[in-house]
């Protein structure tokens, strides 16, 4: 019986994987671990999307072509990421399709198209405010990962450099809000402002002047949340940045200026699609990953946590709120309590002191001043008019309410005091929103003084007109609230073609709005 011969094996280089082509193979690759749970849900929304490679970029970003979304990344970012920093990379760019940011970033940076260096600087603050906004609902409200984690595991470690809690910060470290001492939780709007409120007083010194320390909070920035600015005001406080500021805003967006030129373009070609309609895809396109979202987090769980879970279901629920109630209820919690000087009352600190005068006391009055405006444009039908009619008269029953009513269609046709029922309406021409707004901000357009101190603009109109100009725009966006009529539509800044409302309360470009349903 002869010898054997040996059997020659062969030896098999292990599979060197083409991210270009392979891309959701290389997802899977990363996410099959059962390590991480609470990542398998944004690994399995993002195998949903258009995936491209795109190695001018360096990290990776969510942008929109052809009305969706597309998820574009930096294969060199990819080679630097273990399992865990991939997690919090996707967690990161498919929560913006969550939180909405795109379609609301799209139509900011509409009212700058004309203007590119007022777009690039509007686009760093909302890139970095959206981050601020996202970062911190992942750490903050949906404790999937720590900030820690955020600052160190994201990447490479980056040695000798900045340092978070004693360990070296990695290469893509991320942004949060405490980098810049801003309170959590906050939504992207609300940092637009406050980034735009240290951009104007902060000429000299970084914006971002935490980035490798413990979470703080600016008290300051605290006290904005009773008290926030005007669009106008944040506009003008983003277009006086400073070069140096610029450059700290493109870093901290990890796209730099070439990057974020060339995500606007591509974003901006609409191929004959007004920004309405583009924005309703996005919307209703983020609606469907929340959708997604909610059935992966409860088939599969997210680990212990299930915060985020939680949150899904409510941003799926139907709106149950009854818009009468709703309208009410904003009109009573935003009722100020002004102070003023009063015989029938005592001053408390003297009141006891011999000799001393006691009188007049400070007591609190409650003072209401609305401004309402009615859209007698032939295209608002009689119940709105009723029914706005009934609101503001049990809204003037009130004790210190005054109300200022305001009829317009392409022109101011009347103002008057609410005296409690609208005896006539003037106009049922077209429409125009810039009037009765002008007419706020200068007293242009009519031979009635505006008021003064006004605590609430209630606009009643089906929507049918683009939002008034920014010069017009004078009064803040928290004082600004519009009743949509039943088959109305949310206003737009530049066309006539608004969405459908969705909800019976939201927010708009300019202020927020309630959906006045019938029955």
């Amino acid at each position: 019986m002869g010898r054997r011969k040996p059997i020659k094996r062969i030896q098999h280089k292990p599979k060197v994987l083409n991210i270009k082509k392979d891309f959701r193979l290389y997802l899977a690759n990363l996410m099959s671990t059962s390590e991480y749970p609470e990542f398998n849900m944004f690994s399995s929304i993002a195998s949903g999307l258009i995936i491209e490679e795109d190695p001018s970029i360096n990290t990776f970003c969510i942008t929109v072509k052809n009305r969706v979304y597309i998820m574009k990344y930096s294969p060199t970012m990819v080679e630097e990421l273990d399992v865990f920093g991939a997690g919090i990379v996707l967690a990161h760019e498919m929560g913006h399709g969550l939180l909405k940011h795109v379609p609301r970033m799209i139509r900011y940076e509409n009212m700058f198209k004309e203007d590119k260096d007022m777009l690039l600087k509007f686009r760093a603050v909302v890139h970095v405010a959206a981050d601020f906004s996202l970062n911190s609902m992942l750490i903050d409200v949906w404790k999937l990962f720590t900030l820690e984690d955020l600052k160190t595991r994201v990447g490479k470690p980056v040695e000798g450099e900045v340092e978070f809690n004693g360990k070296p910060m990695s290469t893509y470290a991320g942004i949060h809000p405490s980098d810049a001492g801003l309170p959590v939780a906050m939504s992207m709007d609300f940092y637009i402002a406050e980034l735009a409120k240290k951009i104007q007083n902060n000429k000299q010194s970084p914006i971002l002047s935490n980035p490798g320390s413990e979470k703080s909070e600016d008290k300051e920035s605290k006290k904005a949340l009773s008290s926030p600015g005007d669009f106008k005001s944040t506009v003008e406080a983003i277009k006086g940045m400073s070069p140096d500021q610029l450059e700290e805003l493109l870093k901290a967006t990890g796209t730099g200026k070439k990057g974020l030129l060339e995500e606007l373009e591509e974003a901006g070609e609409l191929e004959g699609y007004s920004i309405d309609e583009l924005t309703a895809d996005l919307e209703e396109e983020a609606k469907d990953l929340i959708k997604k979202a909610s059935k992966i987090s409860k088939s599969r769980g997210i680990g212990s946590n299930d915060c985020l879970t939680k949150w899904c279901e409510k941003q799926l629920q139907e709106p149950t709120l009854n818009w009468k109630d709703l309208l009410r209820r904003l009109v009573s919690t935003s009722k100020p309590a002004r102070v003023s000087r009063s015989m029938r009352r005592a001053r408390l600190r003297t009141a006891l002191i011999p000799g001393a005068m006691p009188f007049p006391g400070r007591v609190k009055v409650p003072e209401f001043n609305i401004v309402a405006i009615l859209d007698t444009s032939g295209s608002v039908d009689d119940y709105m008019i009723k029914e706005l009619n009934a609101e503001l008269s049990s809204i003037y029953s009130q004790a210190g309410t005054s109300i200022t009513l305001v009829q317009c269609d392409t022109k101011i046709k009347s103002v008057e005091p609410y005296k409690g029922s609208l005896e006539h309406v003037r106009g049922r021409g077209g429409t125009d929103f810039n009037p009765p707004f002008r007419w706020l901000a200068t007293g242009e357009g009519h031979s009635a003084v505006p008021p003064t101190n006004i605590d609430l603009v209630l606009y009643a109109t089906d929507g049918e007109c683009p939002l008034p100009d920014m010069k017009n725009r004078v009064i803040p966006d928290s004082k600004v609230l519009w009743l949509i009529s039943s088959e109305g539509k949310v206003p737009d800044e530049r066309s006539w073609s608004g969405k459908r409302p969705d909800k019976v309360y939201g927010t708009c470009g300019f202020g927020n709005y309630i959906h006045v349903q019938k029955g």
